[in-house]
């Protein structure tokens, strides 16, 4: 990466974060008004089969969506309360896991691979 596109990415990122801040909080939630943390979920599904994304919380389980075979996608997950995340798969050929828990912060992005060889 050159120093312009760095700088040019920089300033979209905080440009974005200015114009973030001027409307609703976006760490809280729409409907109770509890606070939440917002996170991106980055998904680059390496594998053949289709994949369904959940994000596991002590909230509970809620649908992030569905990623392509050999395809990427990014999520924003509205995460209520606190704890740590985890993620769930399931491939539409069969075969699922779930990530280890892991600490989510507001604006963090977590990226996940689906490998192209998983398939149990």
């Amino acid at each position: 990466m050159n120093t312009q596109t760095a700088i040019l990415t920089l300033c979209l990122a905080l440009g974005s974060a200015a114009c973030a801040s001027s409307g609703p909080n976006p760490f809280e939630d729409a409907q109770t008004g509890a606070s939440s943390r917002t996170v991106m979920v980055e998904v680059q599904n390496q594998n053949f089969y289709d994949a369904t994304v959940y994000a596991i919380t002590a909230a509970g389980e809620r649908r992030l969506g569905i990623v392509a075979g050999n395809g990427r996608r990014t999520f924003t997950a509205r995460l209520v309360g606190p704890g740590d995340v985890r993620l769930r798969v399931r491939l539409l050929g069969g075969g699922n896991f779930t990530t280890h828990p892991m600490p989510a912060s507001p604006g963090e992005t977590l990226v996940l691979i689906i490998p192209a060889g998983f398939d149990a």
